[in-house]
């Protein structure tokens, strides 16, 4: 039942490491724009929580791609 081969290694290091970016960046994205946001109180917060920063910015890069194919 050991099948630790070098190819079994290279290909479950190569999918953690993806699923670890497909993970991490969005989340940094999220983390850094909720800090930037609303750093003065005079303006108005464009996110209420984090799961709303999720649902905007998919919506933002949706419209953006969807829009430059009809270009």
């Amino acid at each position: 039942m050991d099948n630790h081969t070098l190819l079994n290694d290279l290909f479950l290091g190569l999918f953690s490491g993806v699923i670890a970016i497909v993970v991490a960046n969005p989340t940094d994205l999220v983390k850094v724009r909720l800090q930037a946001d609303g750093k003065d109180n005079t303006v108005k917060r464009s996110y209420s929580g984090a799961l709303n920063a999720y649902a905007t910015i998919i919506r933002q890069v949706t419209i953006t791609i969807m829009g430059s194919k009809f270009r």
